[in-house]
């Protein structure tokens, strides 16, 4: 847990400083080609990672008592480590939202890197803990990055379950790393056309935070349902 807590804190360091340094080289313009595009992408991106985590956490927690089994249903039937896939959509949904797109490869690279040791520490520990049977769920699910055919061949719910009473431990960085967004977007819009632009600019971002809750009580619903099928 300090490990992690080091690298979000040296990530999120060094990307106040590149963005305060040289933003002119990292803020992407509001006449950047196709800039409402990469803005409706990012902020998709932002919504789903979030979901991805309020998922992980919320099944785990109910799946396993304090980790007293290897949890591999859900969203860990998807990848091995959920919660960081969730960081990384996050962080790539920022960073097309708000910066410069070639600044993606850069993110993607430092995440991998940083986070190495972390990945290689906690298998290692999973190994000991569980021995074949975690070696044989190695071999079926991939660490981090989701396998497409997975994800077309099964349906989401399957894979991505949902209590509404799971978001409560993540709603504060939802409502942080969003308002941080709209923030940025709305004194691009100001800056390049003044106060008649950012209601239109800002309009799309909240059309896709309405289908992201639409989409979380779909799960939500779907999820109760096959829950209360299970008990009878």
């Amino acid at each position: 847990m300090k490990y992690r807590i080091k690298v979000n804190g040296l990530l999120l360091c060094l990307s106040i400083l590149a963005v305060v340094f040289f933003p002119r080289f990292i803020i992407r313009q509001s006449n950047f080609a196709f800039d409402d595009f990469w803005e409706a992408l990012g902020v998709s991106l932002i919504l789903v990672g979030q979901l991805l985590r309020i998922s992980a956490r919320g099944h785990k927690a109910e799946q396993s008592n304090r980790g007293s089994h290897l949890v591999v249903t859900g969203p860990y039937s998807m990848v091995r480590n959920p919660m960081y896939l969730g960081i990384v959509l996050i962080g790539c949904g920022v960073v097309l939202a708000v910066l410069n797109p070639w600044t993606l490869v850069i993110f993607i690279g430092g995440f991998l890197f940083l986070y190495q040791a972390l990945f290689l520490k906690e298998e290692k520990a999973l190994t000991a803990a569980f021995g074949k049977e975690y070696k044989d769920y190695c071999k079926r699910v991939p660490r981090i990055f989701p396998r497409l055919r997975f994800i077309f061949q099964n349906d989401i719910s399957s894979f991505m379950p949902m209590r509404l009473g799971w978001v409560k431990p993540e709603l504060v960085s939802i409502i942080l790393i969003l308002g941080i967004v709209f923030l940025i977007e709305s004194w691009e819009e100001i800056r390049s056309g003044g106060w008649n632009f950012v209601v239109p600019g800002v309009a799309p971002l909240v059309v896709i935070m309405f289908l992201y809750l639409l989409l979380a009580f779909f799960l939500a619903r779907r999820y109760e349902s096959s829950t209360n099928k299970n008990k009878k």
